[in-house]
């Protein structure tokens, strides 16, 4: 089995972030194990930058109803 890790950063409290569609579809691929980590409550202060927490989710897979589509391609003809 192939461990898949997904990092993500968030300014707020983490119960909220993006993800690609391609994240999403190596979550869901058959023999692939993601965790996703999240690391929340950044701060930057003199062009460093620190968080407070991390969340980790183990065996990541989000279900459809927990995505909500933020983008669209749109193609000119």
């Amino acid at each position: 089995m192939v461990l898949k890790v997904e990092v993500k950063g968030a300014a707020s409290l983490g119960k909220q972030v993006l993800v690609t569609a391609n994240q999403v579809k190596e979550a869901r691929r058959y023999g692939i194990k993601a965790n996703l980590f999240i690391l929340n409550s950044i701060k930057v202060v003199k062009s460093k930058a620190a968080g407070e927490g991390i969340n980790r989710i183990e065996c990541w897979n989000p279900s459809d109803d927990s995505l909500v589509p933020t983008m669209f391609k749109h193609s000119i003809s």
